[in-house]
């Protein structure tokens, strides 16, 4: 029976070429984001490339959406033997600029939205013994900058709540991991979406570390 990979952040950028990959190594794809048309070309795309894909329209910023788009993707195809969370709110801001409500806010999207997402696809993984987290780090966590100050705080508890996750979930056969991207996608051929995309499979595959650092 073919596995299934949801990528909640699908895009044009990282998220589809993590698609791809996975696509590509025999397993059916449900892209998860906001608009529903771009989603729809997205899986024509994906499609026309021999990729069994479907989508999912999903609002981070909300736990009853996340909630409400995951049972549905569950209802649809079944378990969810891979969820990629790779999203974030990438703003610029400085810590005596910022509200604690905007704190909050990217927070949910960042952070909050990843731990609700996971455990909507968990209770599933437990029952099969089998089951994969992947999150999308950045060099924000080991390296914050007064400018960029949510990314930095959300980037270092997003790659602690994965880490929390790999101790919680080892016993039950689930691995949790982390991409961690010290660059800036796509600034050079080094930093490509597709070759990053390389370490998801990775983690998938090795299962050596929970974290590999792109650098």
């Amino acid at each position: 029976m073919k596995k299934t990979i949801t990528i909640v952040g699908a895009g044009p950028g990282l998220g589809n070429h993590i698609a791809r990959k996975f696509g590509t190594e025999g397993f059916k794809v449900i892209l998860m984001a906001r608009n529903a048309t771009k989603l729809a070309h997205y899986v024509t795309e994906l499609t026309s490339e021999g990729i069994d894909a479907e989508y999912q329209t999903i609002d981070v910023s909300s736990d009853d959406s996340i909630k409400s788009s995951f049972n549905e993707a569950k209802n649809k195809y079944g378990r969810i033997d891979v969820m990629v969370y790779n999203v974030a709110m990438m703003q610029a801001n400085r810590p005596l600029e910022l509200t604690a409500s905007e704190l909050l806010t990217h927070y949910q999207t960042d952070v909050a939205g990843a731990l609700t997402a996971a455990q909507q696809v968990i209770p599933m993984q437990k029952e099969a013994h089998a089951g994969t987290l992947l999150f999308t780090g950045g060099g924000f966590a080991s390296f914050p900058a007064a400018t960029n100050t949510t990314m930095s705080l959300d980037k270092a508890a997003l790659h602690n709540l994965t880490m929390i996750l790999a101790q919680a979930l080892k016993s039950d056969g689930i691995f949790s991991g982390i991409v961690t991207i010290t660059g800036q996608i796509g600034q050079d051929e080094h930093f490509s979406p597709a070759n990053i995309a390389e370490k998801y499979w990775q983690l998938y595959t090795q299962r050596e570390s929970n974290e590999v650092i792109y650098e």
